[in-house]
């Protein structure tokens, strides 16, 4: 009977709703103790540095998708820059090149260092598997392996 479905359904809502209500108490609470570490964060930073201030720190969400790359994007577009490339490249010029390929036309230097990280996970992952190589100098130089 539908109404019997209807009920069950309305229910399951109440339930999930009631749950997530329950968890208000604790994010309040972890909402003032972070208030409270963002203060004393500034106490510290502001003894070094007077002229301080939190306003130009962009927040971060944590375990959330940082690059302005599209997700999966990144490693695709590494190697294809990689494949092209004439010479092995840095992390931070793979980088620049994702970022261009992506759209970004003038990029901020925490997104390119950003980018440059992701892509040498990926490098790093990759190279243990012989994918990829790179000169073992400081910053690496890195190359696509070819097949043989």
């Amino acid at each position: 009977m539908l109404l019997l479905g209807e009920r069950d359904m309305k229910r399951e809502q109440i339930a999930k709703i009631e749950s997530a209500y329950a968890t208000v108490p604790d994010l309040r609470s972890r909402v003032d103790e972070i208030g409270r570490l963002l203060e004393a964060c500034q106490i510290v930073i502001t003894s070094d540095h007077p002229k301080w201030t939190i306003d130009h720190i962009i927040p971060a969400r944590p375990f959330a998708h940082k690059i302005p790359v599209k997700l999966g994007s990144a490693t695709k577009l590494a190697y294809e820059a990689l494949r092209l490339a004439e010479k092995p490249l840095t992390g931070r010029e793979i980088a620049r090149e994702v970022l261009r390929r992506s759209g970004q036309t003038d990029p901020h230097r925490d997104t390119i260092t950003k980018v440059a990280n992701t892509i040498g996970n990926s490098l790093r992952k990759r190279h243990a598997r012989g994918v990829v190589a790179n000169d073992g100098e400081w910053p690496a130089r890195w190359w696509v392996v070819k097949p043989s």
